[in-house]
């Protein structure tokens, strides 16, 4: 738990602010049975609704929850509505402060709900538990059904206390860890404490071991620093050289290969080049030949049609013949002397000229076909030459592009080669000198008193001794941050402490504060009405419920009667609202919950609700069932006025408020005014 949020802040440090009010003032309009706009007026003190079924008097409490709670309950919103009108407007006026509600119902029958409510955050939740005691209050009515494991688990989170067991319990575990991390930390600080130490005794004999091999290269003066400064200068450029070397090497070779490929392609397309040249000679070479199959075709082309026509020409004097024989045949006679005709040798004749006229047709069908297939054959013998030589010349002109492409990459390729190997050679040259001139060095160190190997070891040592120094300042550095990050959570681990104590004392005072005051309420008017013979405490230090009889005789919530458990209802809210949420001016108490009253217990318990709501400076409205006095239906009776009226009235206090009525315009009493 990195830090407190608002909710645990609240809880721990109560507010203190009180504030005290004159009066109130409520403002509907379309509200319950208020059709229309309508206001009331509620005194410090104590304020009691009386009327009977249906005069709104649960209308009037549920406005108030909606205009002091945003989204209080869903079903206050929807039954605060008039039954017949889509809008209405809640407004409350606490001294100089205004707040306002409107609602619209909406085609599903929702009722969609925006304004200023007189609570926002989070505080709405526990304002709805404890200062409105109604039947839709989870609190109260778990009071009033006898659940006592629900009653305990409301009424301790409303008084925050099992949120602030929650909070301890966390802030507990978050003890635990920090003083884990600390053990860590400790540990993390020795180890690196110990490197440092180690560390410090390899620089030192380091340190020693250079000084021991110092003088033999200072001994050498300015002529080994310039020898040792031109040695690494070479080495670098040295080994710069064979990297540029090996890397031109590595190219050349691999334009070699590009070379060779592209040698080998200029082989592949001569040789086709030469193969599609032969091929074209050979294809004119045929012309011809072929020349001469087609004349010779088109010849017998026309010989075939000329006997075609010929064919066609005995064909149509065969069917004229026919045509003839046929109408001699119907005349009977001879068109020309005009003698009789043996019908029977013209039916013969016909007979033959239509079988010849079959004959001459299948030659001629004959010939058709011939002439077709010489037609085919002339078309392909044409376009074969053709094609082909085409096609050969077409790939001949391809060949001839690729190859002189391979041409010039080969071309290309040959110059570069040229220039990387010229290359390659001043740096082959440029390398042997430096060799050479580093064979030099290695000689005049040598004799200088300094060897190759004492030399590298001596640079080793140095940069061994560099790193080591690095390592030093590094672990410094992490244990600078090590003891930081210490100081950093052993302060956070005394806030933290400091804080559970701060809980743990706020969790003490809460269970004594709040156990005694409601106490000290509930057995005040358990003795008044002498309705049970119970034996104090009612609570226990952890708000759970403990109920025993005088006698010493356990019993439950659920033994209890109905008046009982509705007076402890009322006196546990009331006594929670004044040491909750002191700051808020209002109290409630629905028709429901006071008439499960008994009429003997009720005046006691509004007496008690008036002189503190009077002391404390709040609102307490009550809402009572009772007959209607004359012409005057629904009133809000005030102090003293209210405990006169209902300890005299006649008819006395009995039934519920049926909510919405049927007198949705009715309006009346003391403290009501119509607009």
């Amino acid at each position: 738990m990195g830090s407190m949020g608002g909710e645990t802040e609240a809880i721990i440090r109560p507010a203190s602010r009180e504030v005290k009010v004159s009066r109130i003032e409520l403002g509907l309009e379309n509200v319950g049975p208020f059709r229309g706009v309508h206001r009331f007026t509620f005194e410090r003190g104590l304020n009691v609704i009386y009327g009977p079924n249906a005069s709104g008097k649960s209308a009037i409490i549920r406005s108030l929850i909606v205009a002091c709670v945003p989204s209080a309950l869903s079903e206050d919103e929807v039954d605060v509505l008039n039954n017949y009108e889509i809008s209405g407007r809640v407004r409350l006026q606490v001294e100089d402060g205004k707040y306002w509600i409107e609602l619209a119902r909406q085609p599903d029958g929702g009722v969609f709900v925006k304004g200023e409510p007189y609570v926002k955050g989070r505080a709405a939740r526990i304002v709805r538990l404890i200062a409105f005691a109604d039947r839709s209050n989870p609190l109260v009515s778990a009071i009033l059904r006898g659940d006592e494991d629900q009653a305990t688990g409301v009424l301790r989170d409303a008084v925050g206390l099992a949120r602030l067991e929650e909070v301890a319990t966390s802030l507990e575990r978050e003890i635990q860890s920090l003083e884990r991390k600390l053990d860590e930390l400790s540990a993390e600080r020795s180890r690196l404490l110990s490197e440092m130490s180690e560390v410090g005794e390899r620089i030192k004999a380091l340190e020693a071991a250079i000084r021991g091999s110092a003088p033999a290269v200072e001994a050498a003066g300015i002529r080994l620093k310039e020898a040792l400064a031109e040695r690494e200068k070479l080495s670098a450029r040295l080994e710069q050289v064979r990297e540029e070397l090996e890397e031109l090497e590595k190219h050349l070779r691999e334009v070699e290969e590009e070379r060779f490929s592209i040698s080998l392609r200029e082989k592949e397309l001569r040789t086709l080049r030469q193969r599609l040249q032969d091929r074209i000679s050979k294809l004119h070479s045929t012309l011809p030949e072929r020349r001469k199959r087609l004349i010779e075709l088109e010849e017998e082309k026309r010989k075939l049609e000329r006997e075609m026509e010929k064919l066609g020409e005995r064909l149509k004097a065969v069917k004229e013949e026919k045509e003839r024989r046929l109408s001699v045949r119907d005349e009977g006679k001879c068109p020309y002397c005009g003698q009789p005709i043996d019908r029977d040798w013209i039916d013969r004749e016909v007979r033959r000229l239509r079988e010849l006229e079959t004959d001459l047709m299948n030659e001629r069908m004959k010939l058709a076909r011939k002439i077709s297939d010489l037609n085919v054959e002339i078309s392909d013998l044409k376009e074969e030459i053709e094609e082909e030589i085409e096609r050969s010349k077409r790939e001949l002109r391809r060949v001839d592009a690729e190859l002189a492409e391979a041409e010039r990459n080969s071309r290309r390729l040959r110059e570069k080669a040229s220039r990387l190997k010229k290359r390659i050679g001043e740096l082959v040259g440029e390398k042997d000198r430096m060799e050479a001139r580093l064979r030099a060095l290695d000689e005049e160190l040598e004799e200088l008193g300094i060897t190759a190997e004492k030399l590298e070891d001596l640079m080793a040592k140095r940069a061994e001794l560099e790193a080591l120094r690095r390592e030093r300042s590094s672990l410094a550095r992490r244990l600078r941050e090590l003891e930081e990050e210490e100081r950093e959570l052993r302060e956070k681990l005394e806030k933290q402490k400091s804080l559970k104590t701060t809980v743990e004392a706020r969790l003490a005072e809460l269970r004594e504060d709040v156990a005694e005051e409601v106490n000290e309420a509930v057995m005040r008017h358990f003795e008044l009405l002498r309705l049970a013979e119970l034996e104090p405490p009612i609570l226990s230090r952890d708000l759970t419920f403990r109920l025993v009889r005088k006698g010493g005789v356990p019993t439950r919530l659920s033994q209890l009667s109905d008046s009982e458990r509705a007076i402890l209802a009322v006196a546990v809210t009331f006594v929670l609202k004044l040491h909750a949420i002191p700051w808020f001016p209002i109290y409630a108490v629905d028709n429901y919950v006071a008439n499960s009253i008994h009429e003997k217990a009720l005046p006691p318990l509004l007496e008690y609700l008036k002189e503190r709501a009077e002391r404390r400076g709040i609102v307490t409205v009550v809402a009572v069932h009772g007959p209607p006095s004359g012409e005057r239906g629904l009133e809000i009776l005030v102090n003293e006025e209210a405990l006169r009226a209902l300890k005299f009235r006649p008819g006395g206090i009995s039934g519920g408020d049926g909510g919405q009525g049927q007198q949705p315009g009715y309006q009346g009493g003391a403290g009501l005014q119509q607009q």
